[in-house]
């Protein structure tokens, strides 16, 4: 697949503000709707786990302004392959703090648990993805991220009995 700009011309007045937020939001649920369309993802989270990078590179592409693209390696202060080939993983406070997403428990039991892998844009002060379009201001309010969170430190809990086949 070829890529392009944005086939629709957004025009929300001033450049700046409310007005550009708008547009990368646009520019998110056009391509989200793209891919479904396309037939390549049925819904948000499976472009999340199987495309997320993909996704996220695409609509910073797409967007008019310069944004970032952050994932959960930018947290753990090392690269992506560190994120995925080291064992021990520590989170960095001070990068949490930098784009305004303090830990929602202490960061000790945050360093027992492997998280699954994220990436997300992050455009003045807000975390935007293919299930929350109009961002947050914590990244730990992206659902992806409250259903991992809610999963890793609440497993003990839940039932477990979907991951077991009916014999067949």
């Amino acid at each position: 697949m070829k890529t392009q700009k944005c086939s629709k011309e957004y025009d929300f007045g001033y450049k700046g503000g409310i007005a550009v937020e708008k547009e990368l939001t646009a520019v998110i649920k056009e391509y989200r709707d793209e891919r479904i369309e396309m037939g390549l993802e049925d819904n948000p989270r499976q472009i999340i786990l199987l495309a997320g990078i993909r996704f996220s590179e695409e609509v910073k592409y797409r967007f008019s302004e310069p944004c970032e693209l952050l994932g959960l390696h930018h947290f753990y202060g090392g690269t992506l392959d560190d994120f995925f080939f080291l064992e021990s993983k520590q989170w960095d406070e001070e990068a949490l703090l930098k784009y305004g997403s303090p830990s929602p428990m202490p960061l000790d039991m945050m360093n027992e648990e492997r998280f699954s892998h994220h990436q997300w844009i992050y455009y003045n002060g807000k975390h935007y993805d293919v299930e929350c379009p109009t961002g947050v201001e914590n990244f730990f309010d992206l659902p992806f991220m409250k259903e991992e969170i809610d999963y890793l430190f609440n497993r003990n809990r839940c039932d477990d009995s979907w991951l077991f086949f009916p014999d067949l």
